[in-house]
């Protein structure tokens, strides 16, 4: 918000049968309403200047502009007497997440902050996996980039949210020409989340908050 704000309380919740009205009742709950002043006659108070109704309406906020780097990038390497190895590596970079805060607004750009939701600048997904015989195992490293906290305050001690880094280890072995079976362990080294002060501990859409996971399944393919 920006210009001329202003602060109020006011109530949500309707009268109960049989129950208090106004301020009294029990099924009302008091909150906190901001509003920027762009446009009065959206707003309605009663005779005391408390505010009892807010008009909104969904708006046009205008431009998004977007630009970014994507690369998937493949080797493999072939052996006779040591199988196969395949490496691999998809990483995306983003350039530009710009949009206004508010109706009229400049675009912002919000790329490596959390100003729009999370969006960090870096994001990278790299495998190596070893195939012989009957069996195939994949190590993989999922890394995200760290972000600027876009809302804090002067007096907050963390500004920057940091980087995700975790490793993934599968394994498979063919037991028959349509049976696999399939081991799976997800953040090998138990890695905790990062902690971001906008949410109660972490982004949840930045990361996976069951640490260590391990799960085991067998294939049969008709």
């Amino acid at each position: 918000m920006s210009g001329d704000v202003r602060i109020d309380e006011a109530y949500l919740g309707g009268e109960r049968n049989g129950g208090k009205r106004g301020r009294g009742s029990e099924n009302k709950v008091a909150f906190v309403a901001a509003v920027e002043m762009r446009d009065p006659s959206k707003i309605m108070r009663d005779e005391k200047g408390r505010i009892s109704t807010l008009y909104r309406q969904y708006s046009n906020m205008g431009d998004r502009e977007t630009s970014g780097i994507d690369l998937d990038l493949r080797q493999r390497f072939n052996s006779k007497d040591y199988g196969s190895l395949k490496l691999g590596s998809q990483i995306s970079h983003v350039l530009r997440f710009a949009e206004p805060l508010s109706t009229g607004e400049p675009l912002t750009d919000g790329a490596g902050s959390n100003q729009f939701g999370s969006i960090p600048k870096w994001r990278a997904v790299s495998d190596a996996t070893w195939e012989i015989g009957a069996w195939s195992t994949t190590l993989t490293w999922n890394y995200i980039g760290g972000y600027d906290q876009a809302f804090a305050s002067d007096t907050d001690t963390i500004k920057y949210v940091d980087a995700f880094n975790t490793v993934d280890l599968t394994a498979s072995w063919k037991l028959a020409k349509n049976t696999t079976l399939t081991a799976k362990m997800l953040n090998l080294s138990n890695t905790r989340p990062p902690w971001d002060s906008s949410t109660d501990f972490f982004d949840h859409t930045q990361a996976d908050p069951r640490g260590r996971f391990a799960s085991a399944k067998l294939t049969y393919k008709f």
